[in-house]
């Protein structure tokens, strides 16, 4: 009866002694193909346009600083396509700021527009677009470490609409900024270009968290609208001067202690009024604190 426990101890020493004298080591599966490694791949060596595009939009065809590529089966459905059944993509804007860890960062704003051929001359390609027809706008956030190599840390392909006639009327895309909230914190102001029928005039304006960090220093949704509003709107009975008119601009105050406040100051007909925001933790986002 006590055969069987000698025996298992005897394969033990011999298995020990194996070791010793031999190294075992275990082989791991090898994947095919080469081995994707998802932190290089968030890495640029510096922030061109055409690397952006290569690494952002598939592969596509570069023109200058515009990117023409194939849409997906879902992209297809949400985003503008061309005459030649492909996305054309500008890079419109990038703007450069410092983060509340005082990282060097870096925002890229893309366009993308619906180009037709002209009927009357098949040569000519211009942009297309009615009257209340928008340009598609997306986004971009990197952050510049310590070798030089920027990091991408958010993407939005299509986050908002803005402009007129396709993106092609006065104003383009709209009019972007950078809103230093906080000493440290810094957010991406939007003002789409004023759009108008019907005998009124309507400039809607969002601002956008950038940073990976909200003011609290805790991570939170960037490249998210944390305050709306309308900065200008006015009402035309009659061609001339308008019945109502209303222009809103922002302002921040700071405060010793505490968040700053964003205060939005609006004149309408002349008259003076304002509303007071404040960012709420547990809505990542501005409240209004005051005003109406």
């Amino acid at each position: 009866m006590e055969t069987k426990p000698l025996l298992l101890l005897l394969s033990l020493a011999v298995l020990w002694t194996a070791c010793k004298d031999k190294k075992l080591t275990v082989s791991q599966p090898q994947a095919m193909g080469s081995k994707f490694d998802p932190d290089s791949a968030a890495l640029f060596s510096r922030l061109d346009s055409n690397e952006i595009f290569r690494r952002l939009f598939d592969n596509p065809v570069i023109n200058g600083k515009t990117a023409v590529w194939k849409p997906n089966y879902y992209e297809g459905m949400t985003f503008l396509r061309s005459y030649d059944d492909s996305c054309h993509t500008a890079m419109d804007t990038i703007l450069h700021f410092i983060n509340r860890d005082g990282q060097p960062c870096a925002v890229t704003v893309f366009a993308t527009y619906s180009y037709i051929k002209d009927s009357m001359d098949g040569l000519k390609v211009k942009i297309s677009g009615c009257h209340f027809c928008s340009a598609q706008v997306g986004m971009a956030l990197f952050e510049q470490r310590a070798d030089g190599k920027w990091e991408i840390y958010e993407f939005e392909k299509l986050l908002t609409d803005a402009g007129v006639f396709g993106g092609a009327g006065v104003g383009g895309v709209g009019e972007y900024s950078l809103v230093k909230i906080e000493d440290n914190w810094t957010a991406l102001l939007l003002k789409k270009p004023v759009s108008a029928g019907m005998g009124e005039e309507e400039g809607d304006a969002e601002l956008y968290a950038i940073e990976a960090k909200m003011p609290n220093g805790y991570p939170g949704l960037t490249l998210k609208p944390i305050l709306s509003y309308s900065y200008h709107h006015s009402v035309h009975d009659e061609p001339g001067e308008p019945e109502l008119e209303e222009n809103t601009t922002l302002n921040v105050v700071k405060r010793k202690m505490g968040y700053s406040i964003i205060r939005l100051v609006t004149i309408k007909n002349g008259r003076r009024t304002s509303r007071d925001y404040r960012f709420q933790d547990g809505e990542n986002s501005f409240v209004q604190t005051r005003g109406r």
